[in-house]
């Protein structure tokens, strides 16, 4: 085998007629490169050939390692969720991750094709603008990403309250009506009752009420007419006459004409001698200044005390005040059985 020679200028030198494969083109450019070190250009390879098949196994690795951030985080997901409801319901304010770079490709260095095995490569030099160039494009994603800045938190105003409206005037309560002008109304519906209507049954329910709401009323004699009034109306006499003996009549208005009810209705009772004391209180002669209703009275007066005195035996007095009804009251209710009595008398 033949030595072969170090001078390669006689190659660089072959005309493109003389050099087919374009070797004098490439003695060219490894004369014109700089010089490197030819132990630093055989690292350089070798560590990218290491580089190769390590980078499937990082990329394995990677997944690997966010497939199990993946699993452990929907684990914890599925045990938490029920309890994200107990938790406060404003709207939490957290600041927007920062924006993660994107990892730059791996720069692939140029790698000179290889010239046919018979030539030598020479040996290269280290050149400082080859590594200032290597360190700029090394540095030059650094320089290039900046930390996003968190969005300055808006200045949390205090909320406004608005003024609270005046109070509005509360109506006034209406005024309950007093217990007297109650009990006024109240009578006032029974004297409608028993007089205009004629309800006797309907005005003795309203005296019932009456008595419950107002037992101890100062009108209790006329509230005890009115009462009397209205059993009479059902055809209880009875039950009128007890609440008659129960009035002091003297002392009472319209007087006369209770006296003379009272003393009937103890006359129909068979109490002869307390109609008769009811009928001489009332009775007394006429005169030209009454009216009908005091004559209608004393005419009711005078028939009463001739029938008390008959059934007491007074036969005497019966005639006298029988003479005395015919003399007074030729034309009366009772004249035709008066003059019978007379005539029939001895």
């Amino acid at each position: 085998m033949t030595k072969a020679t170090s001078d390669l200028r006689p190659f660089s030198k072959l005309s493109s007629d003389e050099d087919p494969q374009n070797v004098a083109a490439l003695i060219r450019s490894v004369q014109e490169a700089p010089d490197e070190d030819f132990p630093r250009v055989r690292w350089r390879l070798r560590s990218s050939l290491r580089q190769q098949p390590a980078r499937p196994r990082r990329f394995l690795r990677m997944a690997l390692v966010a497939g199990g951030i993946f699993l452990t985080g929907g684990m914890v997901g599925a045990v938490v969720r029920p309890f994200w409801g107990l938790g406060p319901t404003g709207p939490a304010t957290t600041s927007a991750p920062p924006a993660k770079a994107k990892p730059q490709p791996a720069r692939k260095r140029a790698v000179a094709a290889p010239a046919e095995a018979s030539l030598p490569v020479p040996p290269l030099e280290p050149s400082p603008q080859h590594n200032q160039v290597d360190n700029q494009a090394v540095a030059a994603p650094a320089a290039s990403y900046r930390a996003p800045t968190p969005p300055a938190r808006r200045a949390s105003a205090a909320p406004v309250i608005p003024d609270r409206p005046p109070p509005s005037e509360a109506p006034a309560a209406k005024a309950a009506p007093s217990p007297v002008a109650v009990e006024q109304a109240l009578l006032g519906d029974i004297l409608k009752s028993l007089r205009a209507e004629r309800d006797a049954k309907g005005g003795l329910a309203l005296l019932d009420e009456h008595a419950r709401l107002f037992p101890g009323t100062v009108l209790g004699p006329e509230v005890a007419m009115l009462r009397a009034e209205a059993l009479l109306g059902l055809g209880r006499k009875a039950e009128a006459l007890s609440v008659l003996d129960r009035l002091s009549l003297a002392s009472m208005p319209n007087r006369d004409e209770r006296l003379v009810l009272r003393g009937e209705l103890r006359a129909a009772a068979g109490r002869w001698r307390e109609a008769r004391e009811d009928f001489d209180t009332q009775w007394t002669p006429l005169s030209s200044a009454m009216d009908s209703k005091s004559r209608d009275l004393k005419e009711r007066a005078l028939w009463g005390r001739a029938s008390a005195r008959s059934h007491l035996g007074d036969d005497a007095g019966a005639r006298a005040d029988l003479a005395t009804y015919l003399h007074t009251f030729p034309s009366g209710r009772f004249a035709a059985q008066a003059a019978a009595l007379l005539q029939g008398s001895p």
